[in-house]
């Protein structure tokens, strides 16, 4: 029973150094991006250096008390009391790191979320390992030392008194009183020993253990997909903070001409009674040219692109046909006539929009003519000659935006051409470009559409059109989305634990080792950390460079963990290699796209 406890406990400082590891990995990263914030200055304030000032205290205690710790393990010999003041120090070594983690936390943290118990759970954990192995701890073996010389003496004289009083009395010799053998308890002990011996070899406990193991590591899996997914949503929420104050999704609908007129209802009374109507009109032609220039901005650690747009619309106006909407041209009230431009965010407005209609110029107010159907954006009320064949217009605008820049084909016959420095477009809508070219340095764009492409008239009268299904345009996009490459790696993550599960499982069939299912837990939950890290690590050196980093520390922190347990080079060297092969596999199929499914197959 003591055997058992001893090795108890040194089954748990194991835990112990491999936990004092694994931290002591996780902290060299912001360590030294501490320092440099520190030596370039940027951070200043006394609340700020308090934290660098105490995380580093804290770092140099972990690597110090890592030393120790593992170094008096690592020794064939047991002192009870060295061994309790080492578990003591990794209670307080621990708890410092939790007070430390909850003090650094709980300004920016007011809800029990996954991402504060993903941060809390590697404190916690050796926390309660080390105070399992400090109630463990006196209750090993007790090894007596005796001298060899002494001992020998004394079995001589016990040999010589036995010798002597048996042949002083030779009665003595009869045999003890006779003592009934309990035949069932031995057969339950022999039962016993056999059940736990086939427990131990038998292959089918051992897959069924390694099947129960992963789908136990799903859990914290499920947890580190859902932090990937929170992460992305606050990515989202700060680009619409951004969008909001520079200028969100540019949608550009007109020009419109509108004009009123009125009908006559003859009463009864001989009177008549005035109907106000306003009848709408879209250009002939409409020619769009324009250039989008991008700008990134950072907010915290996510980068947000942007861009600023110089357009012009620019066409003409052919006269009113009211006769086609059997209106009297006497009721038509030409001094109101008035023209909108339809812009979906007016926050990105940063000049004063005029337009030039048939030599003169007008500076547009804001507001639209009807806000049922341009809900946003600018007009003005024109001069317009009843005689005249055709209005030419000519409107330039500048805009701030974000997303995509879409337009609107309100024209007959729609030209128009888009030019940007952005060299990841995304062309977008109801129309794919007729020519594009891109370019590291850019990309260019024309569109051609008619007016037989969408589904509304050139003109109309009262009613509301729908406008949106025809828009068409560019959206800026980001060519690598860090969080979509981390939630792609994660759903293989079944796939990594089972293989190295099996690498360890032919390891203990081939060489007829035997690995505790506690250690295979241990590997697992390294593989596990890796994604954690992964995270982590992407939003700040990108994801190639991260994959590279998490993948390593934890093929080696799992080669390392191995050849403690197994002590084989050739195994070691194995488990290294195709661990590497894994994660490079794994690491070409998340750059694939359209071949990942047959190459993951």
């Amino acid at each position: 029973m003591n055997d058992n406890i001893g090795n108890i406990e040194r089954s748990l400082a194991q835990v112990i150094i491999v936990c004092n590891v694994l931290t002591n990995l996780l902290m060299l990263l912001p360590a030294a991006g501490f320092s440099y914030l520190v030596f370039t200055g940027e951070i200043r304030h006394i609340d700020e250096i308090l934290i660098v000032a105490i995380g580093s205290i804290c770092i140099f205690y972990s690597f110090f008390y890592s030393y120790f710790f593992f170094h008096f393990w690592k020794r064939e010999d047991y002192h009870s009391d060295k061994a309790r003041k080492y578990w003591r120090l990794a209670i307080l070594h621990y708890l410092a790191f939790l007070l430390y983690i909850l003090w650094l936390l709980n300004p920016i943290r007011f809800s029990f979320s996954i991402d504060y118990i993903l941060w809390l759970t590697p404190i916690i954990f050796p926390l309660l390992i080390s105070i399992a192995g400090l109630n463990k701890n006196g209750a090993g073996p007790v090894v007596l030392q005796v001298d060899e010389h002494t001992q020998d003496e004394q079995n001589a004289g016990q040999i010589e008194e036995e010798t002597e009083q048996l042949t002083k009395s030779p009665q003595r010799l009869s045999a003890p009183p006779f003592q009934p053998i309990n035949i069932m308890e031995n057969k339950n002990q022999s039962s016993n020993g056999n059940l736990s011996q086939w427990l131990k070899e038998s292959i089918a406990v051992k897959l069924f253990a390694i099947g129960i193991l992963v789908l136990l590591l799903l859990i914290p899996n499920a947890l580190i997909s859902d932090l990937i997914y929170e992460r992305q949503s606050r990515q989202q929420e700060v680009e619409r903070d951004v969008n909001q104050s520079w200028g969100s999704e540019q949608d550009i609908i007109g020009p419109i001409l509108s004009i009123p007129y009125s009908t006559w209802i003859q009463l009864k009374d001989g009177k008549k009674q005035e109907h106000k109507h306003v009848a709408y009109f879209l250009p002939q032609i409409l020619e769009v040219e324009g250039s989008l220039e991008h700008q990134i901005r950072r907010r915290s650690i996510f980068d947000v692109v942007l861009f600023q747009s110089a357009f012009s619309l620019e066409g003409i106006f052919e006269r009113p046909d009211f006769a086609a909407l059997h209106i009297d041209p006497k009721d038509v009230k030409w001094e109101a006539a008035r023209i909108s431009v339809g812009i979906s965010s007016m926050s990105g407005i940063k000049e004063i929009v005029e337009m030039g209609w048939n030599g003169n110029t007008y500076r547009m107010q804001p507001g639209t003519a009807n806000t049922n159907l341009l809900p946003t954006g600018v007009s003005v009320e024109i001069s317009m000659d009843a005689d005249a064949e055709n209005y030419a217009f000519k409107i330039p605008i500048k805009l701030n935006g974000s997303g995509h820049f879409h337009l609107e084909p309100v024209g007959q016959s729609n030209k128009v051409s888009l030019t940007s420095d952005w060299h990841s477009p995304s062309f977008d809508g109801a129309f794919l470009p007729d020519n594009r070219e891109i370019t590291p340095e850019g990309f260019s764009a024309q569109w051609q559409v008619l007016d037989l492409n969408r589904p509304y008239p050139q003109q109309w009268q009262d009613g509301v059109i729908e406008f949106g299904q025809s828009q068409f345009g560019v959206s800026l996009i980001q060519p690598v989305d860090e969080y979509l490459k981390n939630n792609r790696s994660a759903k293989y993550a079944i796939l990594i634990i089972g293989l190295t599960f099996i690498l360890y499982f032919f390891f203990e069939v081939l060489q007829k080792l035997l690995i505790h299912p506690f250690q295979y837990l241990l590997v697992g939950l390294a593989l596990t950390v890796f994604y954690l890290l992964l995270l982590s690590l992407s939003e700040h050196l990108g994801f190639n460079t991260a994959y590279m980093i998490s993948s390593s520390a934890t093929i080696l922190l799992i080669s390392g963990y191995s050849w403690s347990i197994l002590r084989i080079k050739k195994l070691v060297a194995q488990l290294f290699l195709m661990l590497t092969a894994i994660y490079g596999f794994i690491f070409i199929l998340l750059q694939l796209e359209d071949f990942a499914l047959l190459a993951g197959s």
